[in-house]
């Protein structure tokens, strides 16, 4: 590769690569201390507002969102890479958390994803669901029967520091039974290029453009024969 065209590769991966480690902001995101205390004594699962213990610190699942461990025997569970615990959504259901931010500027939500595995037939992981802030969509999606935990990132949304906000995993009804999972949900600041990020750019592209000219001009016009 020409040397200005490795220089300028770099510097548009340098513009759009993550800008910052994870942001602390959201608590418990693996369910690993809540699941566990809000399941108790039940099957290795448990639903909001009925058969979870109340623990309300600091998700709050409702309305056929709730908790389960993977190895769970009542429903056939999915091998989670972060930990033993994960939230599920079912129809209607959700599962939601309010934090606090602690610095402003532009952010997504990083989480897993997984669908249901299926059970004599009865039950799948065909489900729709949405992330929401506040209130507004920053991301819909669907699982499927017997996906594994996936990798999902919301859009992008603006934060100010100090103010408080809420997020939300919302199952979308579309029949009985269909059952997304969620795990592992990080609040990252977003790979939004600085003002001195696109200088950069845009002396990554110039440099494209003056290798460019400069073959052409090397090559010269071609004889007609």
């Amino acid at each position: 590769m020409n040397k200005a065209l490795a220089f300028a590769s770099i510097l548009t991966f340098a513009a759009f690569a993550p800008a910052g480690p994870a942001f602390a902001q959201i608590l418990d995101g693996s369910f690993e201390q809540q699941a566990p205390a809000e399941i108790g004594a039940n099957p290795g699962y448990c639903y909001g507002g009925t058969t979870c213990t109340g623990v309300d610190d600091p998700w709050e699942a409702a309305s056929g969102g709730g908790y389960q461990k993977e190895d769970n025997v009542a429903w056939p569970g999915t091998e989670t890479p972060a930990g033993e615990y994960y939230a599920f959504i079912q129809n209607g259901g959700s599962v939601n958390q309010q934090f606090t931010a602690t610095d402003s500027g532009t952010f997504v939500i990083d989480f897993l994803a997984a669908g249901r595995p299926p059970r004599d037939g009865c039950c799948t992981g065909n489900a729709l669901y949405e992330v929401l802030l506040d209130g507004n969509v920053i991301f819909s999606d669907a699982t499927t029967t017997g996906q594994l935990f996936t990798a999902r990132t919301t859009n992008p949304f603006e934060l100010i520091s100090g103010n408080l906000y809420s997020l939300s995993f919302h199952g979308i009804p579309n029949g009985p039974d269909n059952t997304a999972y969620i795990d592992d949900v990080r609040l990252t600041a977003a790979a939004v290029p600085e003002p001195s990020t696109w200088a950069m750019l845009l002396l990554g592209f110039g440099a494209v453009g003056l290798t460019v000219r400069r073959r052409k001009a090397v090559v010269g016009p071609r004889q007609l024969a």
